[in-house]
This record gives C-alpha cells, sequence and structure tokens, in this order.
C-alpha cells in the first residue's frame, strides 16, 4: 500500500495554517503543522516530510535553521517559501528554497507547486493576479499580470 505524501506547514498564522491544512488534506496528502522552525524540532522525530511549506515572516534566517534541523534527520526535501509580496520583491530565490509563493496566492496555485515538487518535477507556477513573477525550481517564472 502505497503511503500518501506528507507535507510539514510551518506558520504561526492561524489561518493560514488551517486552510493549508484542511486545503491539502481535502486533496489527500497528509498535513503536519508547527507554529515556528523551533517546534520543527519536536515534529521531525514523528514524521518525515516529503515537502515543507515555510512560512518566512519570522524573525531570522528561518529557510537555515528549517534546512539544518531537516539534515540533522537526514531528509533532503524541497522546502516552498510562503512570503508575502513586500518582503519578496524581485529578490532572487533564497540558497535552500526549492521554490517562493507570495502571499495570498491562489490555492490551484499552490497545489500545481506542491504535486511537481512531490513527484519530483518542478514546474511553472501561474502568480496570483497582481504579482508579476513567482519563483519555482530554481528560475523566474514571469508572467506580466498587473493589478
Amino acid at each position: 500500500m502505497q503511503r500518501e505524501p506528507t507535507i510539514l506547514v510551518v506558520t504561526s498564522e492561524p489561518v493560514i495554517c488551517e486552510l493549508l491544512y484542511e486545503t491539502l488534506r481535502e486533496f489527500g496528502y497528509n498535513v503536519v503543522t508547527a507554529a515556528n522552525v523551533g517546534r520543527v524540532a519536536a515534529v521531525l522525530p514523528m514524521v518525515a516530510p516529503n515537502l515543507v511549506l515555510l512560512d518566512t515572516h519570522y524573525p531570522g534566517d528561518s529557510l537555515s535553521a528549517c534546512r539544518r534541523l531537516l539534515q540533522e534527520y537526514c531528509l533532503d526535501v524541497p522546502i516552498v517559501l510562503l512570503t508575502t509580496a513586500n518582503s519578496a520583491g524581485h529578490a532572487s530565490l533564497p540558497e535552500g528554497a526549492a521554490a517562493q509563493m507570495r502571499l495570498p496566492f491562489v490555492l490551484g496555485d499552490l497545489l500545481t507547486c506542491v504535486s511537481c515538487w512531490l513527484c519530483g518535477r518542478p514546474g511553472p507556477v501561474a502568480c496570483p493576479v497582481g504579482v508579476e513573477a513567482v519563483h519555482c525550481g530554481k528560475k523566474e517564472i514571469a508572467v506580466g499580470w498587473s493589478a
């Protein structure tokens, strides 16, 4: 019997956490949540995620901290950053991140990104209206939409 992929959602925003949890469960994924990177350390001994969705509004370098924790458990899984358009700007994808989704996002875009990374085929993700580009894989995909 094939095990459903497990997604670790790391965010302290209750609305985002609940939305991601319910949506991803509805689409057949196992979902585990952690309120911050510190809580990831408590989750990893019990669960080996196939993908991490990481909210980047935490102080400090949450991506590096999360990556280190995953490496301690010999887990090489993609980390998709969830970030605000203001903080993302048009900067390049941070080292160690597989993809970047700007908040607010279109759920269909999130599901596309999740399914691509879980099957090992990173692919383009359409951006929500008002966003000019999204990072998925190691490249920025421009869509040229404007608000």
